[in-house]
């Protein structure tokens, strides 16, 4: 159980951690994603280096969901998050709290919104700290006129931009000022 006034508080690492959205669907101004090869990516491990290697192995992952679930980005905003989430690695988590983001993890999710901003992130363990390869993060909301604070963040990494040539910061920049409806699937 999370209390209340903390889960508020972490909302911004909860987006960015426990739902883990990674493909890119944008109507009419993206094709569907190509994923990318299972196991290392250019010298770098799944595990990345460093860092969480868990979280780096979800991030890293390249399988697309087979089934989905619809949900707003207010839904998502609105799940709980057990508070050893946010301190230590996976490994030093009680089993129910393993069990509990698990579950969260293994559900594919598809949400329709509005992008509204979207950046290079700066290097992470995740990608080996390699310059050349970083996330991009995109904010999605429900409606045109909502701001970062309700957005949901997702991250697009190196691995499935590789896969995905026409996946470029400049276009999603320029979307993002349109504030364009968009699909992401995870």
């Amino acid at each position: 159980m999370t209390h209340r006034a903390i889960r508020r508080s972490v909302r911004p690492l909860s987006r960015l951690t426990v739902l883990l959205l990674i493909l890119l669907l944008h109507v009419g101004a993206a094709a569907a994603a190509v994923a990318p090869g299972d196991g290392d990516f250019q010298g770098c491990h799944m595990q990345g280096q460093g860092g969480n290697p868990d979280l780096n192995r979800l991030k890293n992952r390249s399988a697309q969901v087979s089934t989905t679930e619809p949900m707003t980005v207010a839904q998502i905003n609105a799940l709980s998050q057990p508070l050893e989430v946010l301190h230590g690695k996976r490994a030093t988590w009680p089993a129910g709290t393993v069990a509990e983001v698990s579950a969260l993890e293994r559900t594919g999710v598809v949400v329709e919104g509005f992008l509204i901003g979207a950046k290079q992130s700066g290097t992470e363990s995740t990608n080996c700290h390699r310059k050349e390869w970083r996330d991009y993060h995109l904010w999605i909301v429900d409606a045109k006129d909502q701001t970062r604070a309700q957005a949901v963040v997702a991250e697009v990494t190196p691995r499935w931009l590789a896969s995905n040539y026409g996946w470029h910061l400049q276009t999603l920049g320029r979307l993002a000022k349109q504030r364009a409806r968009m699909r992401l699937t995870s």
